[in-house]
């Protein structure tokens, strides 16, 4: 339970941290969303389909990176630059890295 608090939590540090984050959000490696906080104030840029549809992306993208980490390491975090957006994704835990 604490776990769970504490990733409620963090999403809440970064969008007080900084008002330029728009959505935060923590999923499961199977492309579960667990948890997410979106600014009321902002205009929706994705449906709830389409995030799920990026995030599922995004951990195909983080998987590819997990078989080459014997040579250049584990990923740490990826930024991506979009014209309008900047997209900033990160792992919590390790064990995607596990052989």
């Amino acid at each position: 339970m604490k776990k769970m608090e504490d990733y409620k939590s963090f999403l809440e540090v970064l969008m007080v941290s900084n008002k330029n984050v728009r959505f935060s959000a923590i999923c499961s490696l199977d492309g579960e969303l667990l948890f997410q906080k979106r600014r009321d104030d902002i205009r929706q840029l994705f449906s709830l389909e389409e995030t799920k549809e990026q995030l599922n992306r995004t951990i195909e993208s983080w998987k590819s990176r997990a078989e080459i980490k014997d040579k250049v390491g584990r990923p740490l975090y990826s930024v991506t630059s979009y014209e309008k957006i900047k997209r900033i994704t990160s792992l919590l835990m390790k064990n995607i890295y596990s052989s």
